[in-house]
């Protein structure tokens, strides 16, 4: 397995753990940046990610996958998408999809790993797992460690 996969389902893993741990009753309250809740960062996560499936099965086959021209639309969609769910299904789909996600990658083969998705952009299917990887670590564990934090005080 290639380890830049390792290192997405550990900080996975990692998310999932944090996520898990926020008090059931304060997902719906906008406690991040962007006047956002948990549930919407967890919806916002799974909307991306279940993009990767696609991505990769078009350019197995030569084709390119759809680009999403407007990234503050699709996440207004996503969030949309949570607020009219339950933690419970927000949750769920978020489980589900990062098993997709890897699965994909799993199946994947190697010589699709630095195959640009869109002649024009720079995105392979092994940066653009290190960018989610990245996001993640560097934007959501942050943010969801120093709201917990601050929640147990």
């Amino acid at each position: 397995m290639e380890s830049v996969l390792e290192e997405f389902i550990v900080v996975r893993k990692q998310l999932r753990d944090l996520i898990v741990q926020f008090p059931k009753d304060k997902t719906d309250l906008n406690l991040f940046s962007g006047d956002r809740n948990l549930k919407d960062i967890v919806a916002h996560i799974t909307a991306w990610d279940a993009l990767s499936p696609n991505r990769l099965s078009a350019i197995a086959v030569g084709r390119s996958p759809s680009w999403v021209e407007d990234i503050d639309i699709f996440n207004q969609q996503a969030f949309y998408t949570a607020r009219n769910q339950s933690w419970g299904e927000v949750l769920t789909e978020f489980d589900k999809v990062g098993k997709d996600l890897i699965e994909s990658y799993q199946c994947l083969s190697p010589k699709f790993w630095e195959k640009k998705f869109w002649p024009n952009r720079r995105f392979t299917p092994r940066n653009d797992l290190q960018g989610s990887i990245s996001h993640m670590r560097d934007e959501h564990i942050k943010e969801i460690e120093l709201l917990l934090n601050t929640i147990k005080r």
